[in-house]
């Protein structure tokens, strides 16, 4: 007795096997020349405002109303010319992408003294009412007494402290 089935009683599903689909073929990266470098420092030098500028302020901030706030809380730490600046940037009067060299200078400036840590205030001491008799004997200059034998100093045959006698 044959138990194996023949090929003819095979489903087609077992028959078809699944094939894989060809692969693309890979390409390796392509790096720019130093021909292409060059052409394209080049032109980022003829055309300097197509390049953005990052700095200071732009790299950790980016955002006066920051600023503002700590100018609020710490004006010590700000010089006048800076308050001006962060005003005129809250009020719309200049933006940040038309501010001169010397003004951004002022942002990254502002920036450093953001981060500056501000001391804590001192606290005074409140004053006592009245002093204590035990401060006040604390105060005084000690008085020079004799050394007690036996307490202060061991009895030995020799007086204690003999050199001063």
């Amino acid at each position: 007795m044959n138990t194996k089935p023949s090929s003819e009683e095979l489903p087609s599903s077992i028959v078809n096997l699944p094939s894989l689909k060809p692969l693309e073929a890979l390409t390796p990266p392509k790096f720019q020349t130093f021909d292409e470098l060059v052409e394209e420092d080049r032109k980022e030098q003829l055309h300097p405002q197509t390049r953005k500028e990052m700095d200071l302020f732009d790299g950790i901030l980016g955002d006066p109303t920051l600023l503002v706030s700590d100018y609020q809380r710490h004006p010590e730490k700000y010089g006048a010319e800076t308050h001006g600046l962060l005003e005129q940037l809250m009020q719309g009067s200049k933006s940040i992408e038309r501010l001169t060299t010397h003004e951004r200078r002022l942002l990254n400036l502002a920036t450093f003294d953001y981060y500056q840590a501000v001391p804590p205030k001192k606290e005074v001491p409140k004053p006592t009412k009245t002093p204590d008799r035990r401060a006040a004997k604390q105060r005084e200059a000690p008085k020079k007494e004799k050394p007690r034998p036996g307490v202060d100093v061991p009895v030995t045959e020799l007086p204690a402290y003999w050199w001063l006698q």
